[in-house]
């Protein structure tokens, strides 16, 4: 890297106000391919690589001072101490979480959505939603472009609606809307399949703050807070899960015998391992989950309501009350979320991760 910037691009470098180095190349390579020299710029970049707070100007001065170099190196040590400084693509960030619950999700502040993230910012959103499961970017005017970029840093955007595109609208304006009105019980997307979704995304274009909220729960916490004889009760189980993809409503819980037969069911274990977190997720939720399977029908029922009661205890919840400009992305296999009925205008532009090859009109 060096040899190349010495021997091409050194002879008019400002080292300081009024002075040039004009090196001789040959000497200046000589330099530049000794073993000794190479060391000391390891030294240089990793120092300044490090001190992410120090200034060019003292930075320069400490190294000159020490005689590390020749000065007509000073180039090199200009050159590493901006690689250092500049993030890698992307806008530079200062992130600044703050908790919404003691359940999950956390806020997101001083991030720039509407440009590319860098990637020491990504990492750091990435662990973020590793951890609480859910973010939350609140005063927005995110574009769909915007939405899709953030989106594609997780995953491929699923594209779920009949028309092939990856954008739906939960909506009680709209007339191509999703879900339009009603209460929505606990659910997670596509439980009801083998692959349910990763994840989603939800941004708040039109809403009346406070008036339509969503809650969410998280059924990792729920399963870590499993009291021992609860937890042994389910271990190796599985539950069957179901869904009305006709009539759609979602303040009911679904019955595998009051279904078509071509209605859409898969099973799943009653305690899941998260596929990429490795955490366990206590997987029934109160709309899709029909039945235990391998058990009597009472057994069955009464050790359901036992973990529904569990899963939905406050102390596993977070409600939120949407603004316009919210912009949340949340773990669908982490969280579950519900609703009540929407009585005022609301408009939120949604788009999901998964591996899902039909398109399902889902609930939100």
């Amino acid at each position: 890297m060096f040899r190349e910037l010495l021997s091409g691009g050194a002879k008019n470098a400002s080292l300081a106000p009024g002075r040039v180095c004009r090196p001789r190349p040959r000497r200046l390579l000589r330099i530049a391919d000794s073993d000794q020299t190479r060391a000391r710029i390891r030294r240089i970049e990793q120092s300044l690589a490090e001190s992410g707070s120090e200034t060019y100007p003292s930075a320069i001065r400490r190294f000159s001072d020490r005689g590390w170099l020749p000065r007509c190196l000073c180039l090199a040590r200009r050159f590493v101490y901006r690689q250092a400084k500049r993030p890698r693509g992307g806008s530079v960030i200062s992130l600044e979480l703050v908790e919404l619950s003691p359940a999950l999700g956390v806020e997101v502040r001083g991030v720039d959505l509407g440009r590319p993230l860098s990637e020491a910012s990504l990492r750091e959103i990435r662990a973020a939603w590793n951890n609480h499961h859910l973010l939350l970017f609140r005063g927005r005017d995110l574009t769909s472009d915007d939405q899709l970029r953030f989106i594609r840093h997780f995953g491929e955007p699923l594209r779920e609606t009949l028309d092939g595109s990856p954008f739906s609208y939960v909506s009680n304006v709209r007339e191509d809307a999703i879900i339009r009105s009603g209460a929505l019980f606990f659910h997670s997307d596509l439980a009801f399949t083998p692959d349910p979704l990763r994840a989603i995304s939800l941004f708040a274009i039109e809403t009346t703050e406070g008036a339509a909220p969503t809650s969410f729960m998280n059924a990792i916490r729920g399963c870590e807070t499993l009291p021992a004889a609860l937890a042994e009760r389910i271990d190796g189980l599985r539950a069957l899960h179901t869904f009305d993809l006709v009539n759609q409503r979602g303040d009911q819980r679904y019955r595998v015998a009051e279904l078509p037969p071509d209605a859409p069911r898969a099973t799943h274990p009653v305690v899941w391992s998260h596929p990429e977190l490795g955490r366990s997720i206590l997987y029934v939720n109160s709309m899709q989950t029909d039945r235990i399977e391998g058990l009597p029908e009472v057994e069955s029922r009464a050790l359901l309501e036992e973990l529904l009661e569990h899963l939905y205890r406050p102390e596993h919840i977070y409600q939120h009350d949407w603004r316009p400009g919210d912009f949340i992305f949340w773990d669908n296999w982490a969280l579950q979320h519900a609703r009540p009925d929407v009585s005022e205008d609301r408009t939120l532009r949604r788009v999901a991760i998964g591996d899902c090859a039909i398109a399902v009109p889902v609930a939100i």
